[in-house]
């Protein structure tokens, strides 16, 4: 008996261990200690963060593609390091996914 795998099997497995590897780094580090993701947060495609159009396109341009993948930079301390973001498209990024509920200001 072959089992036959179709591609939603296969797209489900991917969400899976995306949002795994999302939870699995927000345990090791926050935004700079001060945030945690949201343990009910799903891996999306950045341009369905809500976003300005510049800040994609530079997320884009530099190959940050999903929210899994922008919240290892974060969590990496290397999203500043991108070409023409600065501190004012980092706090953007911040106050979208602090305002959509992907990750959640820690009450010191």
């Amino acid at each position: 008996l072959a089992h036959e795998i179709h591609a939603s099997e296969i797209d489900e497995s991917a969400r899976i261990i995306a949002t795994e590897a999302i939870h699995a780094l927000s345990s090791i580090a926050g935004i700079e200690g001060n945030f945690t993701l949201n343990s009910g947060v799903q891996d999306r495609p950045i341009s369905e963060l809500g976003f300005k159009r510049r800040t994609c396109n530079i997320l884009l341009k530099a190959g940050i593609i999903s929210f899994s993948m922008l919240w290892f930079r974060i969590t990496q301390g290397t999203l500043l390091d991108i070409d023409r973001f600065g501190n004012k498209s980092y706090n953007d990024v911040v106050k979208g996914l602090v305002e959509s509920g992907y990750i959640l200001e820690k009450k010191i």
